[in-house]
């Protein structure tokens, strides 16, 4: 049996710590770019992608060529900067901003209509912008791999903001990286990895895709143990 988790730096370094104390554990570490790539070829079977997770605190680019792993970079922003920027603009908490973000990008009705909810869409996009120039500085260490495949495979919980899909989208960039003008854009579920399969309710949209992509590469690889 094996238990796969997605974890932060400082937890993974507890555990660390953990495998070191008790001698021998079978605790094995694995970057997310490496599990997203097995992810990508042996469950959707797809060989050429530019994996974008846009996580929480970071955001996280897999190049994958013909197959295999080809670069990866990663930028110290995520969704959290939206909501960063939304408490700057008015008087709710970090959680309530998160919160008024959520709902924003899924299109659900936002409570907050005097402050936070009024102009939501303009302080995204200022993110939003924020985020893509950080985006294409990242994509300039994928020079040395060649240029990056047509199709971005977009995920995390930062693929439900509309703004970050709309600025992937526009023909001012990929041309400098990429022998396409325009990518092809598709929204990644972590259920797509097993054909639609939630595996039980455990996994679903693309925030789950990490733990998904884990999922993949423990089966695909022999048990530790």
């Amino acid at each position: 049996r094996t238990l796969n988790m997605h974890m932060t730096v400082e937890n993974a370094a507890t555990f660390a710590e953990i495998k070191n104390t008790l001698g021998g554990m079978p605790i094995e570490f694995i970057p997310l770019a490496v599990a997203y790539k097995e992810a990508v070829v042996r469950g959707l079977g797809i060989h050429d992608a530019l994996v974008v997770d846009v996580g929480g605190a970071e955001t996280t680019l897999v190049s994958i060529r013909n197959g295999r792993f080809s670069h990866a970079a990663f930028i110290p922003m995520g969704t959290r900067r939206f909501a960063e920027h939304l408490v700057k603009k008015g008087d709710q908490s970090f959680r309530d901003a998160q919160k008024t973000m959520r709902a924003h990008a899924t299109s659900a009705p936002v409570r907050q209509k005097d402050k936070a909810g009024q102009g939501i869409a303009v302080v995204s996009a200022s993110v939003a912008r924020q985020w893509k120039q950080s985006f294409v500085v990242a994509l300039d260490s994928f020079f040395s791999a060649g240029p990056i495949p047509e199709t971005i495979l977009l995920t995390g919980g930062g693929a439900y903001i509309p703004e970050l899909r709309s600025a992937l989208l526009t023909d001012d960039w990929m041309g400098n990286v990429s022998y396409a003008r325009v990518p092809k854009l598709r929204v990644l579920d972590a259920n797509a990895f097993f054909g639609g399969n939630t595996l039980g309710g455990y996994v679903g949209g693309p925030e789950d895709a990490g733990l998904a992509a884990l999922a993949v590469y423990t089966m695909a690889h022999q048990p530790l143990f």
